[in-house]
């Protein structure tokens, strides 16, 4: 029998403190009305959704909460891989030491037998069980040896640390680079607030046997408190829909260790008469004023396309950019091997991790052999979006508070662009804002989690400001 309390637990905590069919109805008469509607005069909301006038059905929010969530087929394939209409707090890897060294062994055997139930046979579970463990054993016997370079590391690499951040933060840092061996069908916890036609849709479209569970609790907690004549219609329609399975493909080149991320521009394109605003330091500090103030409206029509090669990690990471588009994810077969496991040393744990998953090919379905890649499996992909959303990436992911493999990520994307204008000086303007946030000032916002680097004039003069860090 299937121990239900292992299974994702989804938990609706949060709603729009109106009812959908009233504010749906208000939102829509409104529309047609000289004067604003009663509140509780009501319309049809059921013909609403079916003429596919979906607007209206976009004004109520939910929030959930979701525990025992994979983090491959459930989030990173899964609830965050497409839809940018969401949000979301993820568990943190670097935080929460014992999401990897300690698993739910127990829990994932259920998972695995629940959704995989008559698709892989026992003895194939068993070899998925003994991958997980392999994986978990290399985590446990480098992980002491990974704290330690990694305080060698931040010693070196950041003089204005204290012995207190080194001491607190090389734990953290270092699990975060040595987690790439550990496979993505670990559970993590989120919340996850969406309109109620997202959910829906998300529903509709279910394309793994962890998103169709956990999308379903989610429209069931939906549907209860929000029961009526008009959203029975909607759930009867709703409930109809046929789902098909997608997940990235199978790699098809050889295991490669990787160590350096891929970040190749492919074209900046300016419109006939566009020309790039220089945002003002303040718009782009605490709030990011570049998609809401009229003066930027020009730089979203400046569109990028960036080549990425990248580690599961920080293609999860990437999805929370919400406003850049990517195209769909492809295996390419490579491990990043971020500096911290370039120095201990790891070939031949890389090659017998990359190689065990390989070994499931043709074993298990597509769903499944994504969800147990490891978190620094590579993916390729296609990144596109307007000058203001990689201004915006760049300011978060730029600071050395962000994942190593993110920051180099926009060391390669700078390099790039400046190189860019050399040819087309309309990039000048847009190389100086892919750049560390404390670069032009020398002030960070971090407070406490500043991160001890040296941040002194002469220092940011210098080209070695933007080079790659190690940690």
């Amino acid at each position: 029998m299937i121990n239900q309390e292992k299974m994702p637990q989804v938990q609706l905590i949060a709603k729009t403190d109106m009812s959908l069919e009233n504010l749906v109805s208000y939102d829509a008469l409104t529309c047609t009305r000289q004067e604003l509607p009663i509140l509780g005069e009501t319309i049809p909301i059921g013909s609403v959704y079916e003429s596919g006038h979906h607007s209206t059905l976009e004004c109520n929010y939910y929030t959930f909460a979701i525990e025992y969530i994979p983090i491959g087929v459930g989030i990173d394939f899964g609830l965050h891989v497409a839809s940018p209409h969401y949000n979301t707090g993820q568990r943190s890897g670097r935080y929460v030491q014992d999401m990897f060294a300690n698993p739910p062994r127990k829990l994932l055997a259920e998972q695995l037998k629940m959704f995989y139930h008559g698709e892989i046979g026992e003895s194939v579970s068993s070899d998925i069980l003994d991958y997980l463990e392999f994986c978990i054993g290399v985590f446990k016997k480098r992980s002491p040896e990974a704290e330690k370079i990694c305080a060698r590391f931040l010693k070196e690499d950041r003089p204005k640390a204290s012995s207190e951040y080194i001491e607190g933060n090389a734990p953290k840092m270092a699990q975060e680079q040595l987690r790439g061996v550990i496979p993505v069908i670990f559970p993590t916890a989120l919340t996850f607030t969406v309109n109620f036609i997202t959910a829906a849709s998300l529903y509709a479209a279910a394309w793994n046997p962890y998103m169709r569970y956990v999308t379903s609790i989610m429209m069931k907690q939906i549907f209860a408190v929000e029961d009526s004549k008009e959203t029975r219609k909607i759930k009867k329609s709703l409930m109809s829909w046929k789902r098909e399975n997608w997940a990235p493909g199978e790699p098809k080149y050889p295991i490669a260790i990787i160590d350096t991320p891929i970040a190749r521009l492919l074209s900046v394109n300016f419109p006939p008469g566009i020309e790039f605003i220089t945002p003002h330091k303040r718009d782009i500090d605490v709030l990011d004023l570049l998609p809401v103030h009229p003066r930027y409206m020009n730089n979203g029509t400046i569109n990028m396309q960036v080549e990425m090669g990248v580690s599961l990690a920080t293609y999860g990471q990437d999805q929370r950019h919400r406003s850049i588009r990517r195209s769909e994810p492809q295996f390419t077969n490579g491990f990043y091997a971020p500096p911290l496991i370039q120095e201990i040393g790891m070939e031949d744990d890389i090659h017998e991790v990359m190689s065990r998953w390989n070994s499931f090919i043709g074993k298990v379905p597509d769903t499944l052999f994504a969800g147990i890649a490891p978190y620094n499996a590579m993916v390729g992909y296609i990144k596109s979006a307007d000058v203001n959303s990689f201004i915006h990436d760049a300011v978060r992911r730029y600071c050395n508070t962000a994942q190593e493999e993110n920051n180099t990520g926009f060391v390669l994307l700078r390099s790039a662009v400046k190189e860019a204008a050399e040819k087309d000086p309309r990039l000048n303007p847009l190389v100086k804002l892919l750049a560390p946030p404390c670069w032009e000032g020398g002030v960070c916002h971090e407070k406490i989690r500043q991160c001890g680097r040296d941040r002194s004039k002469k220092a940011r003069s210098s080209e070695e400001y933007f080079a790659r860090r190690r940690v």
